[in-house]
């Protein structure tokens, strides 16, 4: 026991498929069995190295959430070859260590595990907001690119028809609503509301399929069956449909998304993940998405005075990290930096007060540069779409051939343009050997240093 203990708390919340539990294991993989030669970290002595020892897993008294199932995870990695399913619902994870280049502190790490899709409902949690507030701002995200509100057309003439009628049905616009998200999922939003539609309590995400209807079947727009809203202009917000949806607003709000940014609001750091092949791999409308879902971020987390339960009041700094750098060609690694820092920029200027770094990473590094500087692994679908089975430890790596990133965002793109392979996890058989990476050590420093 020293005299000091460094505590932190950190928020990790990815933005669209960006890895963010994979990040969360193989991160603590290496703080359980800290290999220095695998995760290089920069010492506090000039006598010791920057080693981590005597680390210890804990339960927090009083966390009304799940531990993070690390060894679950682990070995579905390690035995299954395959990655983790989507977590639903917020989970946590501690542990206490000490570091020999550090004589005089211990460490204490707490990481809160958010579901990224949750952010879609981030506007829900001004305490000026309510069901009339939150429904504007909805349609006019929906309206502001001809896209979406070339989608919406159809859900906003059912709206207009219902509202029209002496006796509105509830059903016909929550039905319209559902296959309006359907529509914007197919077509590459990360915009999701309520976020409930996109990934349900029990972690279960909408079929992938071409037909809105079988995407929306079965899906919920709030707590349950009898608890549902949909957005509705706020011209007349006295009819019966406003009040029914006002109240599951009101409930949805109160029950599920105010305790998961109660969470967050102990962060000191957060590490908001985005996946910028996938980015590149969807359309430009995802990339006006998740830029706008990065400014309510900011907008959040930069209001650190005040009485908001809006606000992350704790919070220190922002780490903002590109992941699977692996998938990308070997020499576009400038690029990756580059565009995740565009990506970023325009938003972050607006809020100076709230420190912010850039990384890019793979947690787990699953791919190999051969001698030739080819990117070699194993996809995980072949070239017409067929499902490649996981490989066994004596078949050779296959080629792979990602598009080369751009230098800058181009002005427009679509689905198609670009694509990035979707490869199996690699990692040692040993037990207590961590998985390679790419740049997993800096995001360490970043914690433990700031």
């Amino acid at each position: 026991m020293h005299l000091f203990t460094h505590k932190r708390t950190v928020g990790v919340v990815g933005i669209g498929n960006s890895g963010k539990t994979v990040l969360l294991t193989s991160l603590i993989s290496h703080l359980k069995n800290h290999h220095p030669e695998l995760l290089r970290l920069h010492s506090g002595s000039k006598k010791q190295p920057a080693e981590i020892i005597c680390f210890k897993e804990r339960a927090l008294p009083g966390m009304k959430i799940p531990m993070l199932p690390h060894e679950k995870y682990y070995n579905s990695f390690r035995h299954e070859m395959r990655w983790p399913d989507k977590t639903a619902d917020a989970l946590y994870y501690h542990c206490a260590f000490q570091r020999r280049d550090w004589s005089w502190t211990d460490v204490e790490l707490t990481f809160i595990d958010f579901p990224g899709e949750r952010f879609n409902d981030l506007l829900m949690l001004d305490d000026k907001m309510d069901f009339a507030g939150w429904s504007t701002q909805v349609l006019d995200r929906l309206e502001s690119h001809p896209e979406s509100r070339a989608l919406a057309a159809d859900y906003l003439a059912t709206v207009k028809s219902q509202l029209s009628a002496g006796l509105p049905d509830a059903e016909a616009v929550l039905h319209a609503y559902r296959l309006l998200l359907a529509r914007l999922m197919q077509n590459y939003s990360a915009f999701i509301t309520p976020s409930v539609f996109a990934l349900d309590t029990q972690g279960r995400m909408p079929e992938n399929h071409p037909d809105p209807a079988r995407v929306a079947k079965g899906r919920l727009l709030g707590l349950n069956e009898e608890s549902q809203f949909a957005p509705l202009p706020a011209e007349d917000k006295n009819t019966p449909l406003h009040q029914a949806f006002r109240k599951a607003f009101d409930d949805y709000r109160k029950a599920l998304i105010r305790p998961h940014f109660d969470l967050l609001r102990r962060c000191d750091l957060l590490l908001v993940l985005v996946d910028i092949p996938g980015l590149l791999a969807g359309n430009v409308g995802r990339f006006n998405d998740t830029e706008q879902i990065i400014g309510d971020v900011l907008a959040a987390a930069g209001r650190k005075r005040g009485f908001s339960i809006f606000s992350f009041r704790n919070l220190k700094k922002v780490a903002f990290v590109a992941t699977k750098s692996d998938t990308i060609q070997p020499q576009d690694s400038d690029r990756l930096r580059a565009l995740l820092k565009e990506l970023v920029w325009h938003k972050a200027r607006n809020h100076p007060d709230l420190p912010h770094e850039l990384f890019t990473c793979a947690a787990i590094r699953s791919t190999h540069v051969n001698a030739k500087g080819v990117l070699e692994g194993y996809p995980v679908w072949s070239p017409e779409g067929r499902l490649i089975p996981p490989p066994t430890p004596d078949q050779p790596m296959h080629r792979l051939h990602p598009s080369r990133l751009p230098e800058c965002w181009p002005e427009h793109w679509q689905a198609g343009d670009y694509a990035f392979p979707e490869v199996w996890p690699l990692l040692p058989a040993r037990r207590n050997l961590p998985p390679r990476h790419l740049g997993l050590n800096a995001i360490v420093d970043f914690i433990l240093e700031s």
